[in-house]
C-alpha cells in the first residue's frame, strides 16, 4: 500500500537506524520523541547536539503559531507549534526539522516530533498562515494576539512571501499611536 508520510511514537522517534533509513528512502516522517533526546541544532548561536526540551525553550514567544490539530469528541483542538531546523546532512529538496506543540492553557505540556520532509513546505507556507490568522485576530480585536501572529510571520524568513511583506507594514501600523479623531 503506498504512502505519503511515516508516523510514530517514541518508540519508532528513539530509534535512529530508522530514521537513518527512512532518509535514505526518502521517505517522509514525522517521529515523536522524548524532551532528551539530542538532535543536532544552533543554540545560543552554537552548533551541537541540544536536548528537544532545551532547544523548545529557547524558542521566541513569536514562533508560536496556533494551530489546529483537527475535531475531538470536545470540538476542534488547537494547540500553539512551533520548529527548529535541526542541522543534518541532509540534500536539497530534503530538510529536517524538530516541531514542538505546546498545550494553550498548560504551556510546560509539550510534545516532541522529529520531522523529515521536503524543504520547501518551509518559511514562505509559515509566513503566509501567519499572517492570516493574524488578520483573524485583529478582526475579532485582539491585537496582542495579532501582533505575535504577525511577528511570527517576519521572524519565518520567508521573505518572499506576501505575508512576510503585509506582516511587516502591519507591524508597523499597530505600533503607531492611535490618532484622535
Amino acid at each position: 500500500m503506498p504512502f505519503a508520510w511515516v508516523l510514530g511514537d517514541e518508540v519508532y522517534g528513539s530509534d535512529r537506524r530508522l530514521r537513518r533509513d527512512l532518509e535514505q528512502q526518502e521517505r517522509p516522517f514525522v517521529l515523536a520523541i522524548r524532551s532528551n533526546e539530542k538532535l543536532w541544532a544552533m543554540l545560543d548561536d552554537k552548533m551541537g547536539q541540544h536536548t528537544a526540551a532545551a532547544l523548545a525553550t529557547a524558542l521566541p514567544e513569536a514562533a508560536w503559531l496556533p494551530l489546529s490539530a483537527g475535531a475531538g469528541a470536545k470540538g476542534e483542538r488547537f494547540y500553539n507549534w512551533a520548529r527548529v531546523r535541526l542541522m543534518r546532512l541532509q540534500q536539497p529538496p530534503w530538510d529536517h526539522w524538530l516541531l514542538v506543540r505546546r498545550h494553550p492553557g498548560k504551556p510546560d505540556q509539550l510534545a516532541y516530533y522529529v520531522v523529515f520532509g521536503p524543504a520547501d513546505t518551509s518559511d514562505v507556507s509559515v509566513a503566509t498562515l501567519s499572517y492570516g490568522l493574524g488578520n483573524w485576530y485583529l478582526l475579532k480585536g485582539d491585537t496582542a494576539r495579532a501582533r505575535a501572529a504577525f511577528e511570527r510571520a517576519v521572524a519565518s524568513g520567508g521573505w518572499p512571501a506576501f505575508g512576510f511583506i503585509a506582516a511587516e507594514q502591519d507591524l508597523r501600523r499597530l505600533a503607531r499611536p492611535k490618532r484622535k479623531r
